[in-house]
């Protein structure tokens, strides 16, 4: 939802005061980035509401995916309650409502850049890089901030990943990495 979606879900007028509203939304504000925290609503002592923010498409995709459901909770996809700017960035982000690639309504188009030790590089497979050499101008040593892991990146490039048939703008296109991809 998007943060207008989610006032209307909740039903301002539920609250007992406007301080309460924005009670909510500031705790709300506060699960932004936090892999964990929630922000909860409760109307009844069989109706709540359980909401955060999703920092990026890797928690997006965990949530669609059914990561943070508990053996009491399951976060289902809701399309009717689903306005068309969260579907469209679903699509911009390739993303399924199950949070599957939809690899077929893609395009990839690579863009030109120069690679600099220190740098962090986004993966398309939702790792992030940190360039640690520079061993030649495509092939580099990375580091997966992750996990901690070295590889050697052979033939990188930049790519704008982007809905098939749509130009790369800035707004409907996730910029990130592969190496090995001369077929591309």
């Amino acid at each position: 939802m998007t943060v207008a979606d989610y006032l209307k879900y909740v039903d301002m007028d539920t609250f007992d005061s406007r301080k309460e509203v924005a009670d909510s939304m500031i705790e709300l504000g506060r699960t932004l980035g936090k892999e964990n925290d929630w922000s909860e609503l409760y109307f009844a002592g069989n109706k709540s509401v359980a909401a955060r923010f999703c920092v990026d498409d890797r928690q997006l995709m965990k949530f669609l995916k059914g990561f943070y459901n508990s053996t009491d909770q399951e976060a289902v996809f809701d399309e009717k309650r689903c306005s068309v700017e969260c579907l469209n960035k679903l699509a911009e982000l390739g993303m399924d409502t199950r949070g599957k690639a939809s690899i077929d309504s893609l395009s990839y188009t690579r863009l030109d850049t120069v690679f600099e030790q220190g740098q962090t590089l986004r993966n398309f497979n939702g790792h992030d890089y940190r360039v640690m050499e520079k061993l030649s101008k495509k092939n580099l040593l990375l580091m997966d901030t992750m996990t901690g892991s070295f590889v050697v990146a052979q033939g990188i490039d930049l790519f704008a990943r982007h809905p098939r048939g749509a130009e790369p703008t800035e707004e409907n296109s996730l910029i990130a990495i592969e190496w090995g991809m001369d077929c591309i």
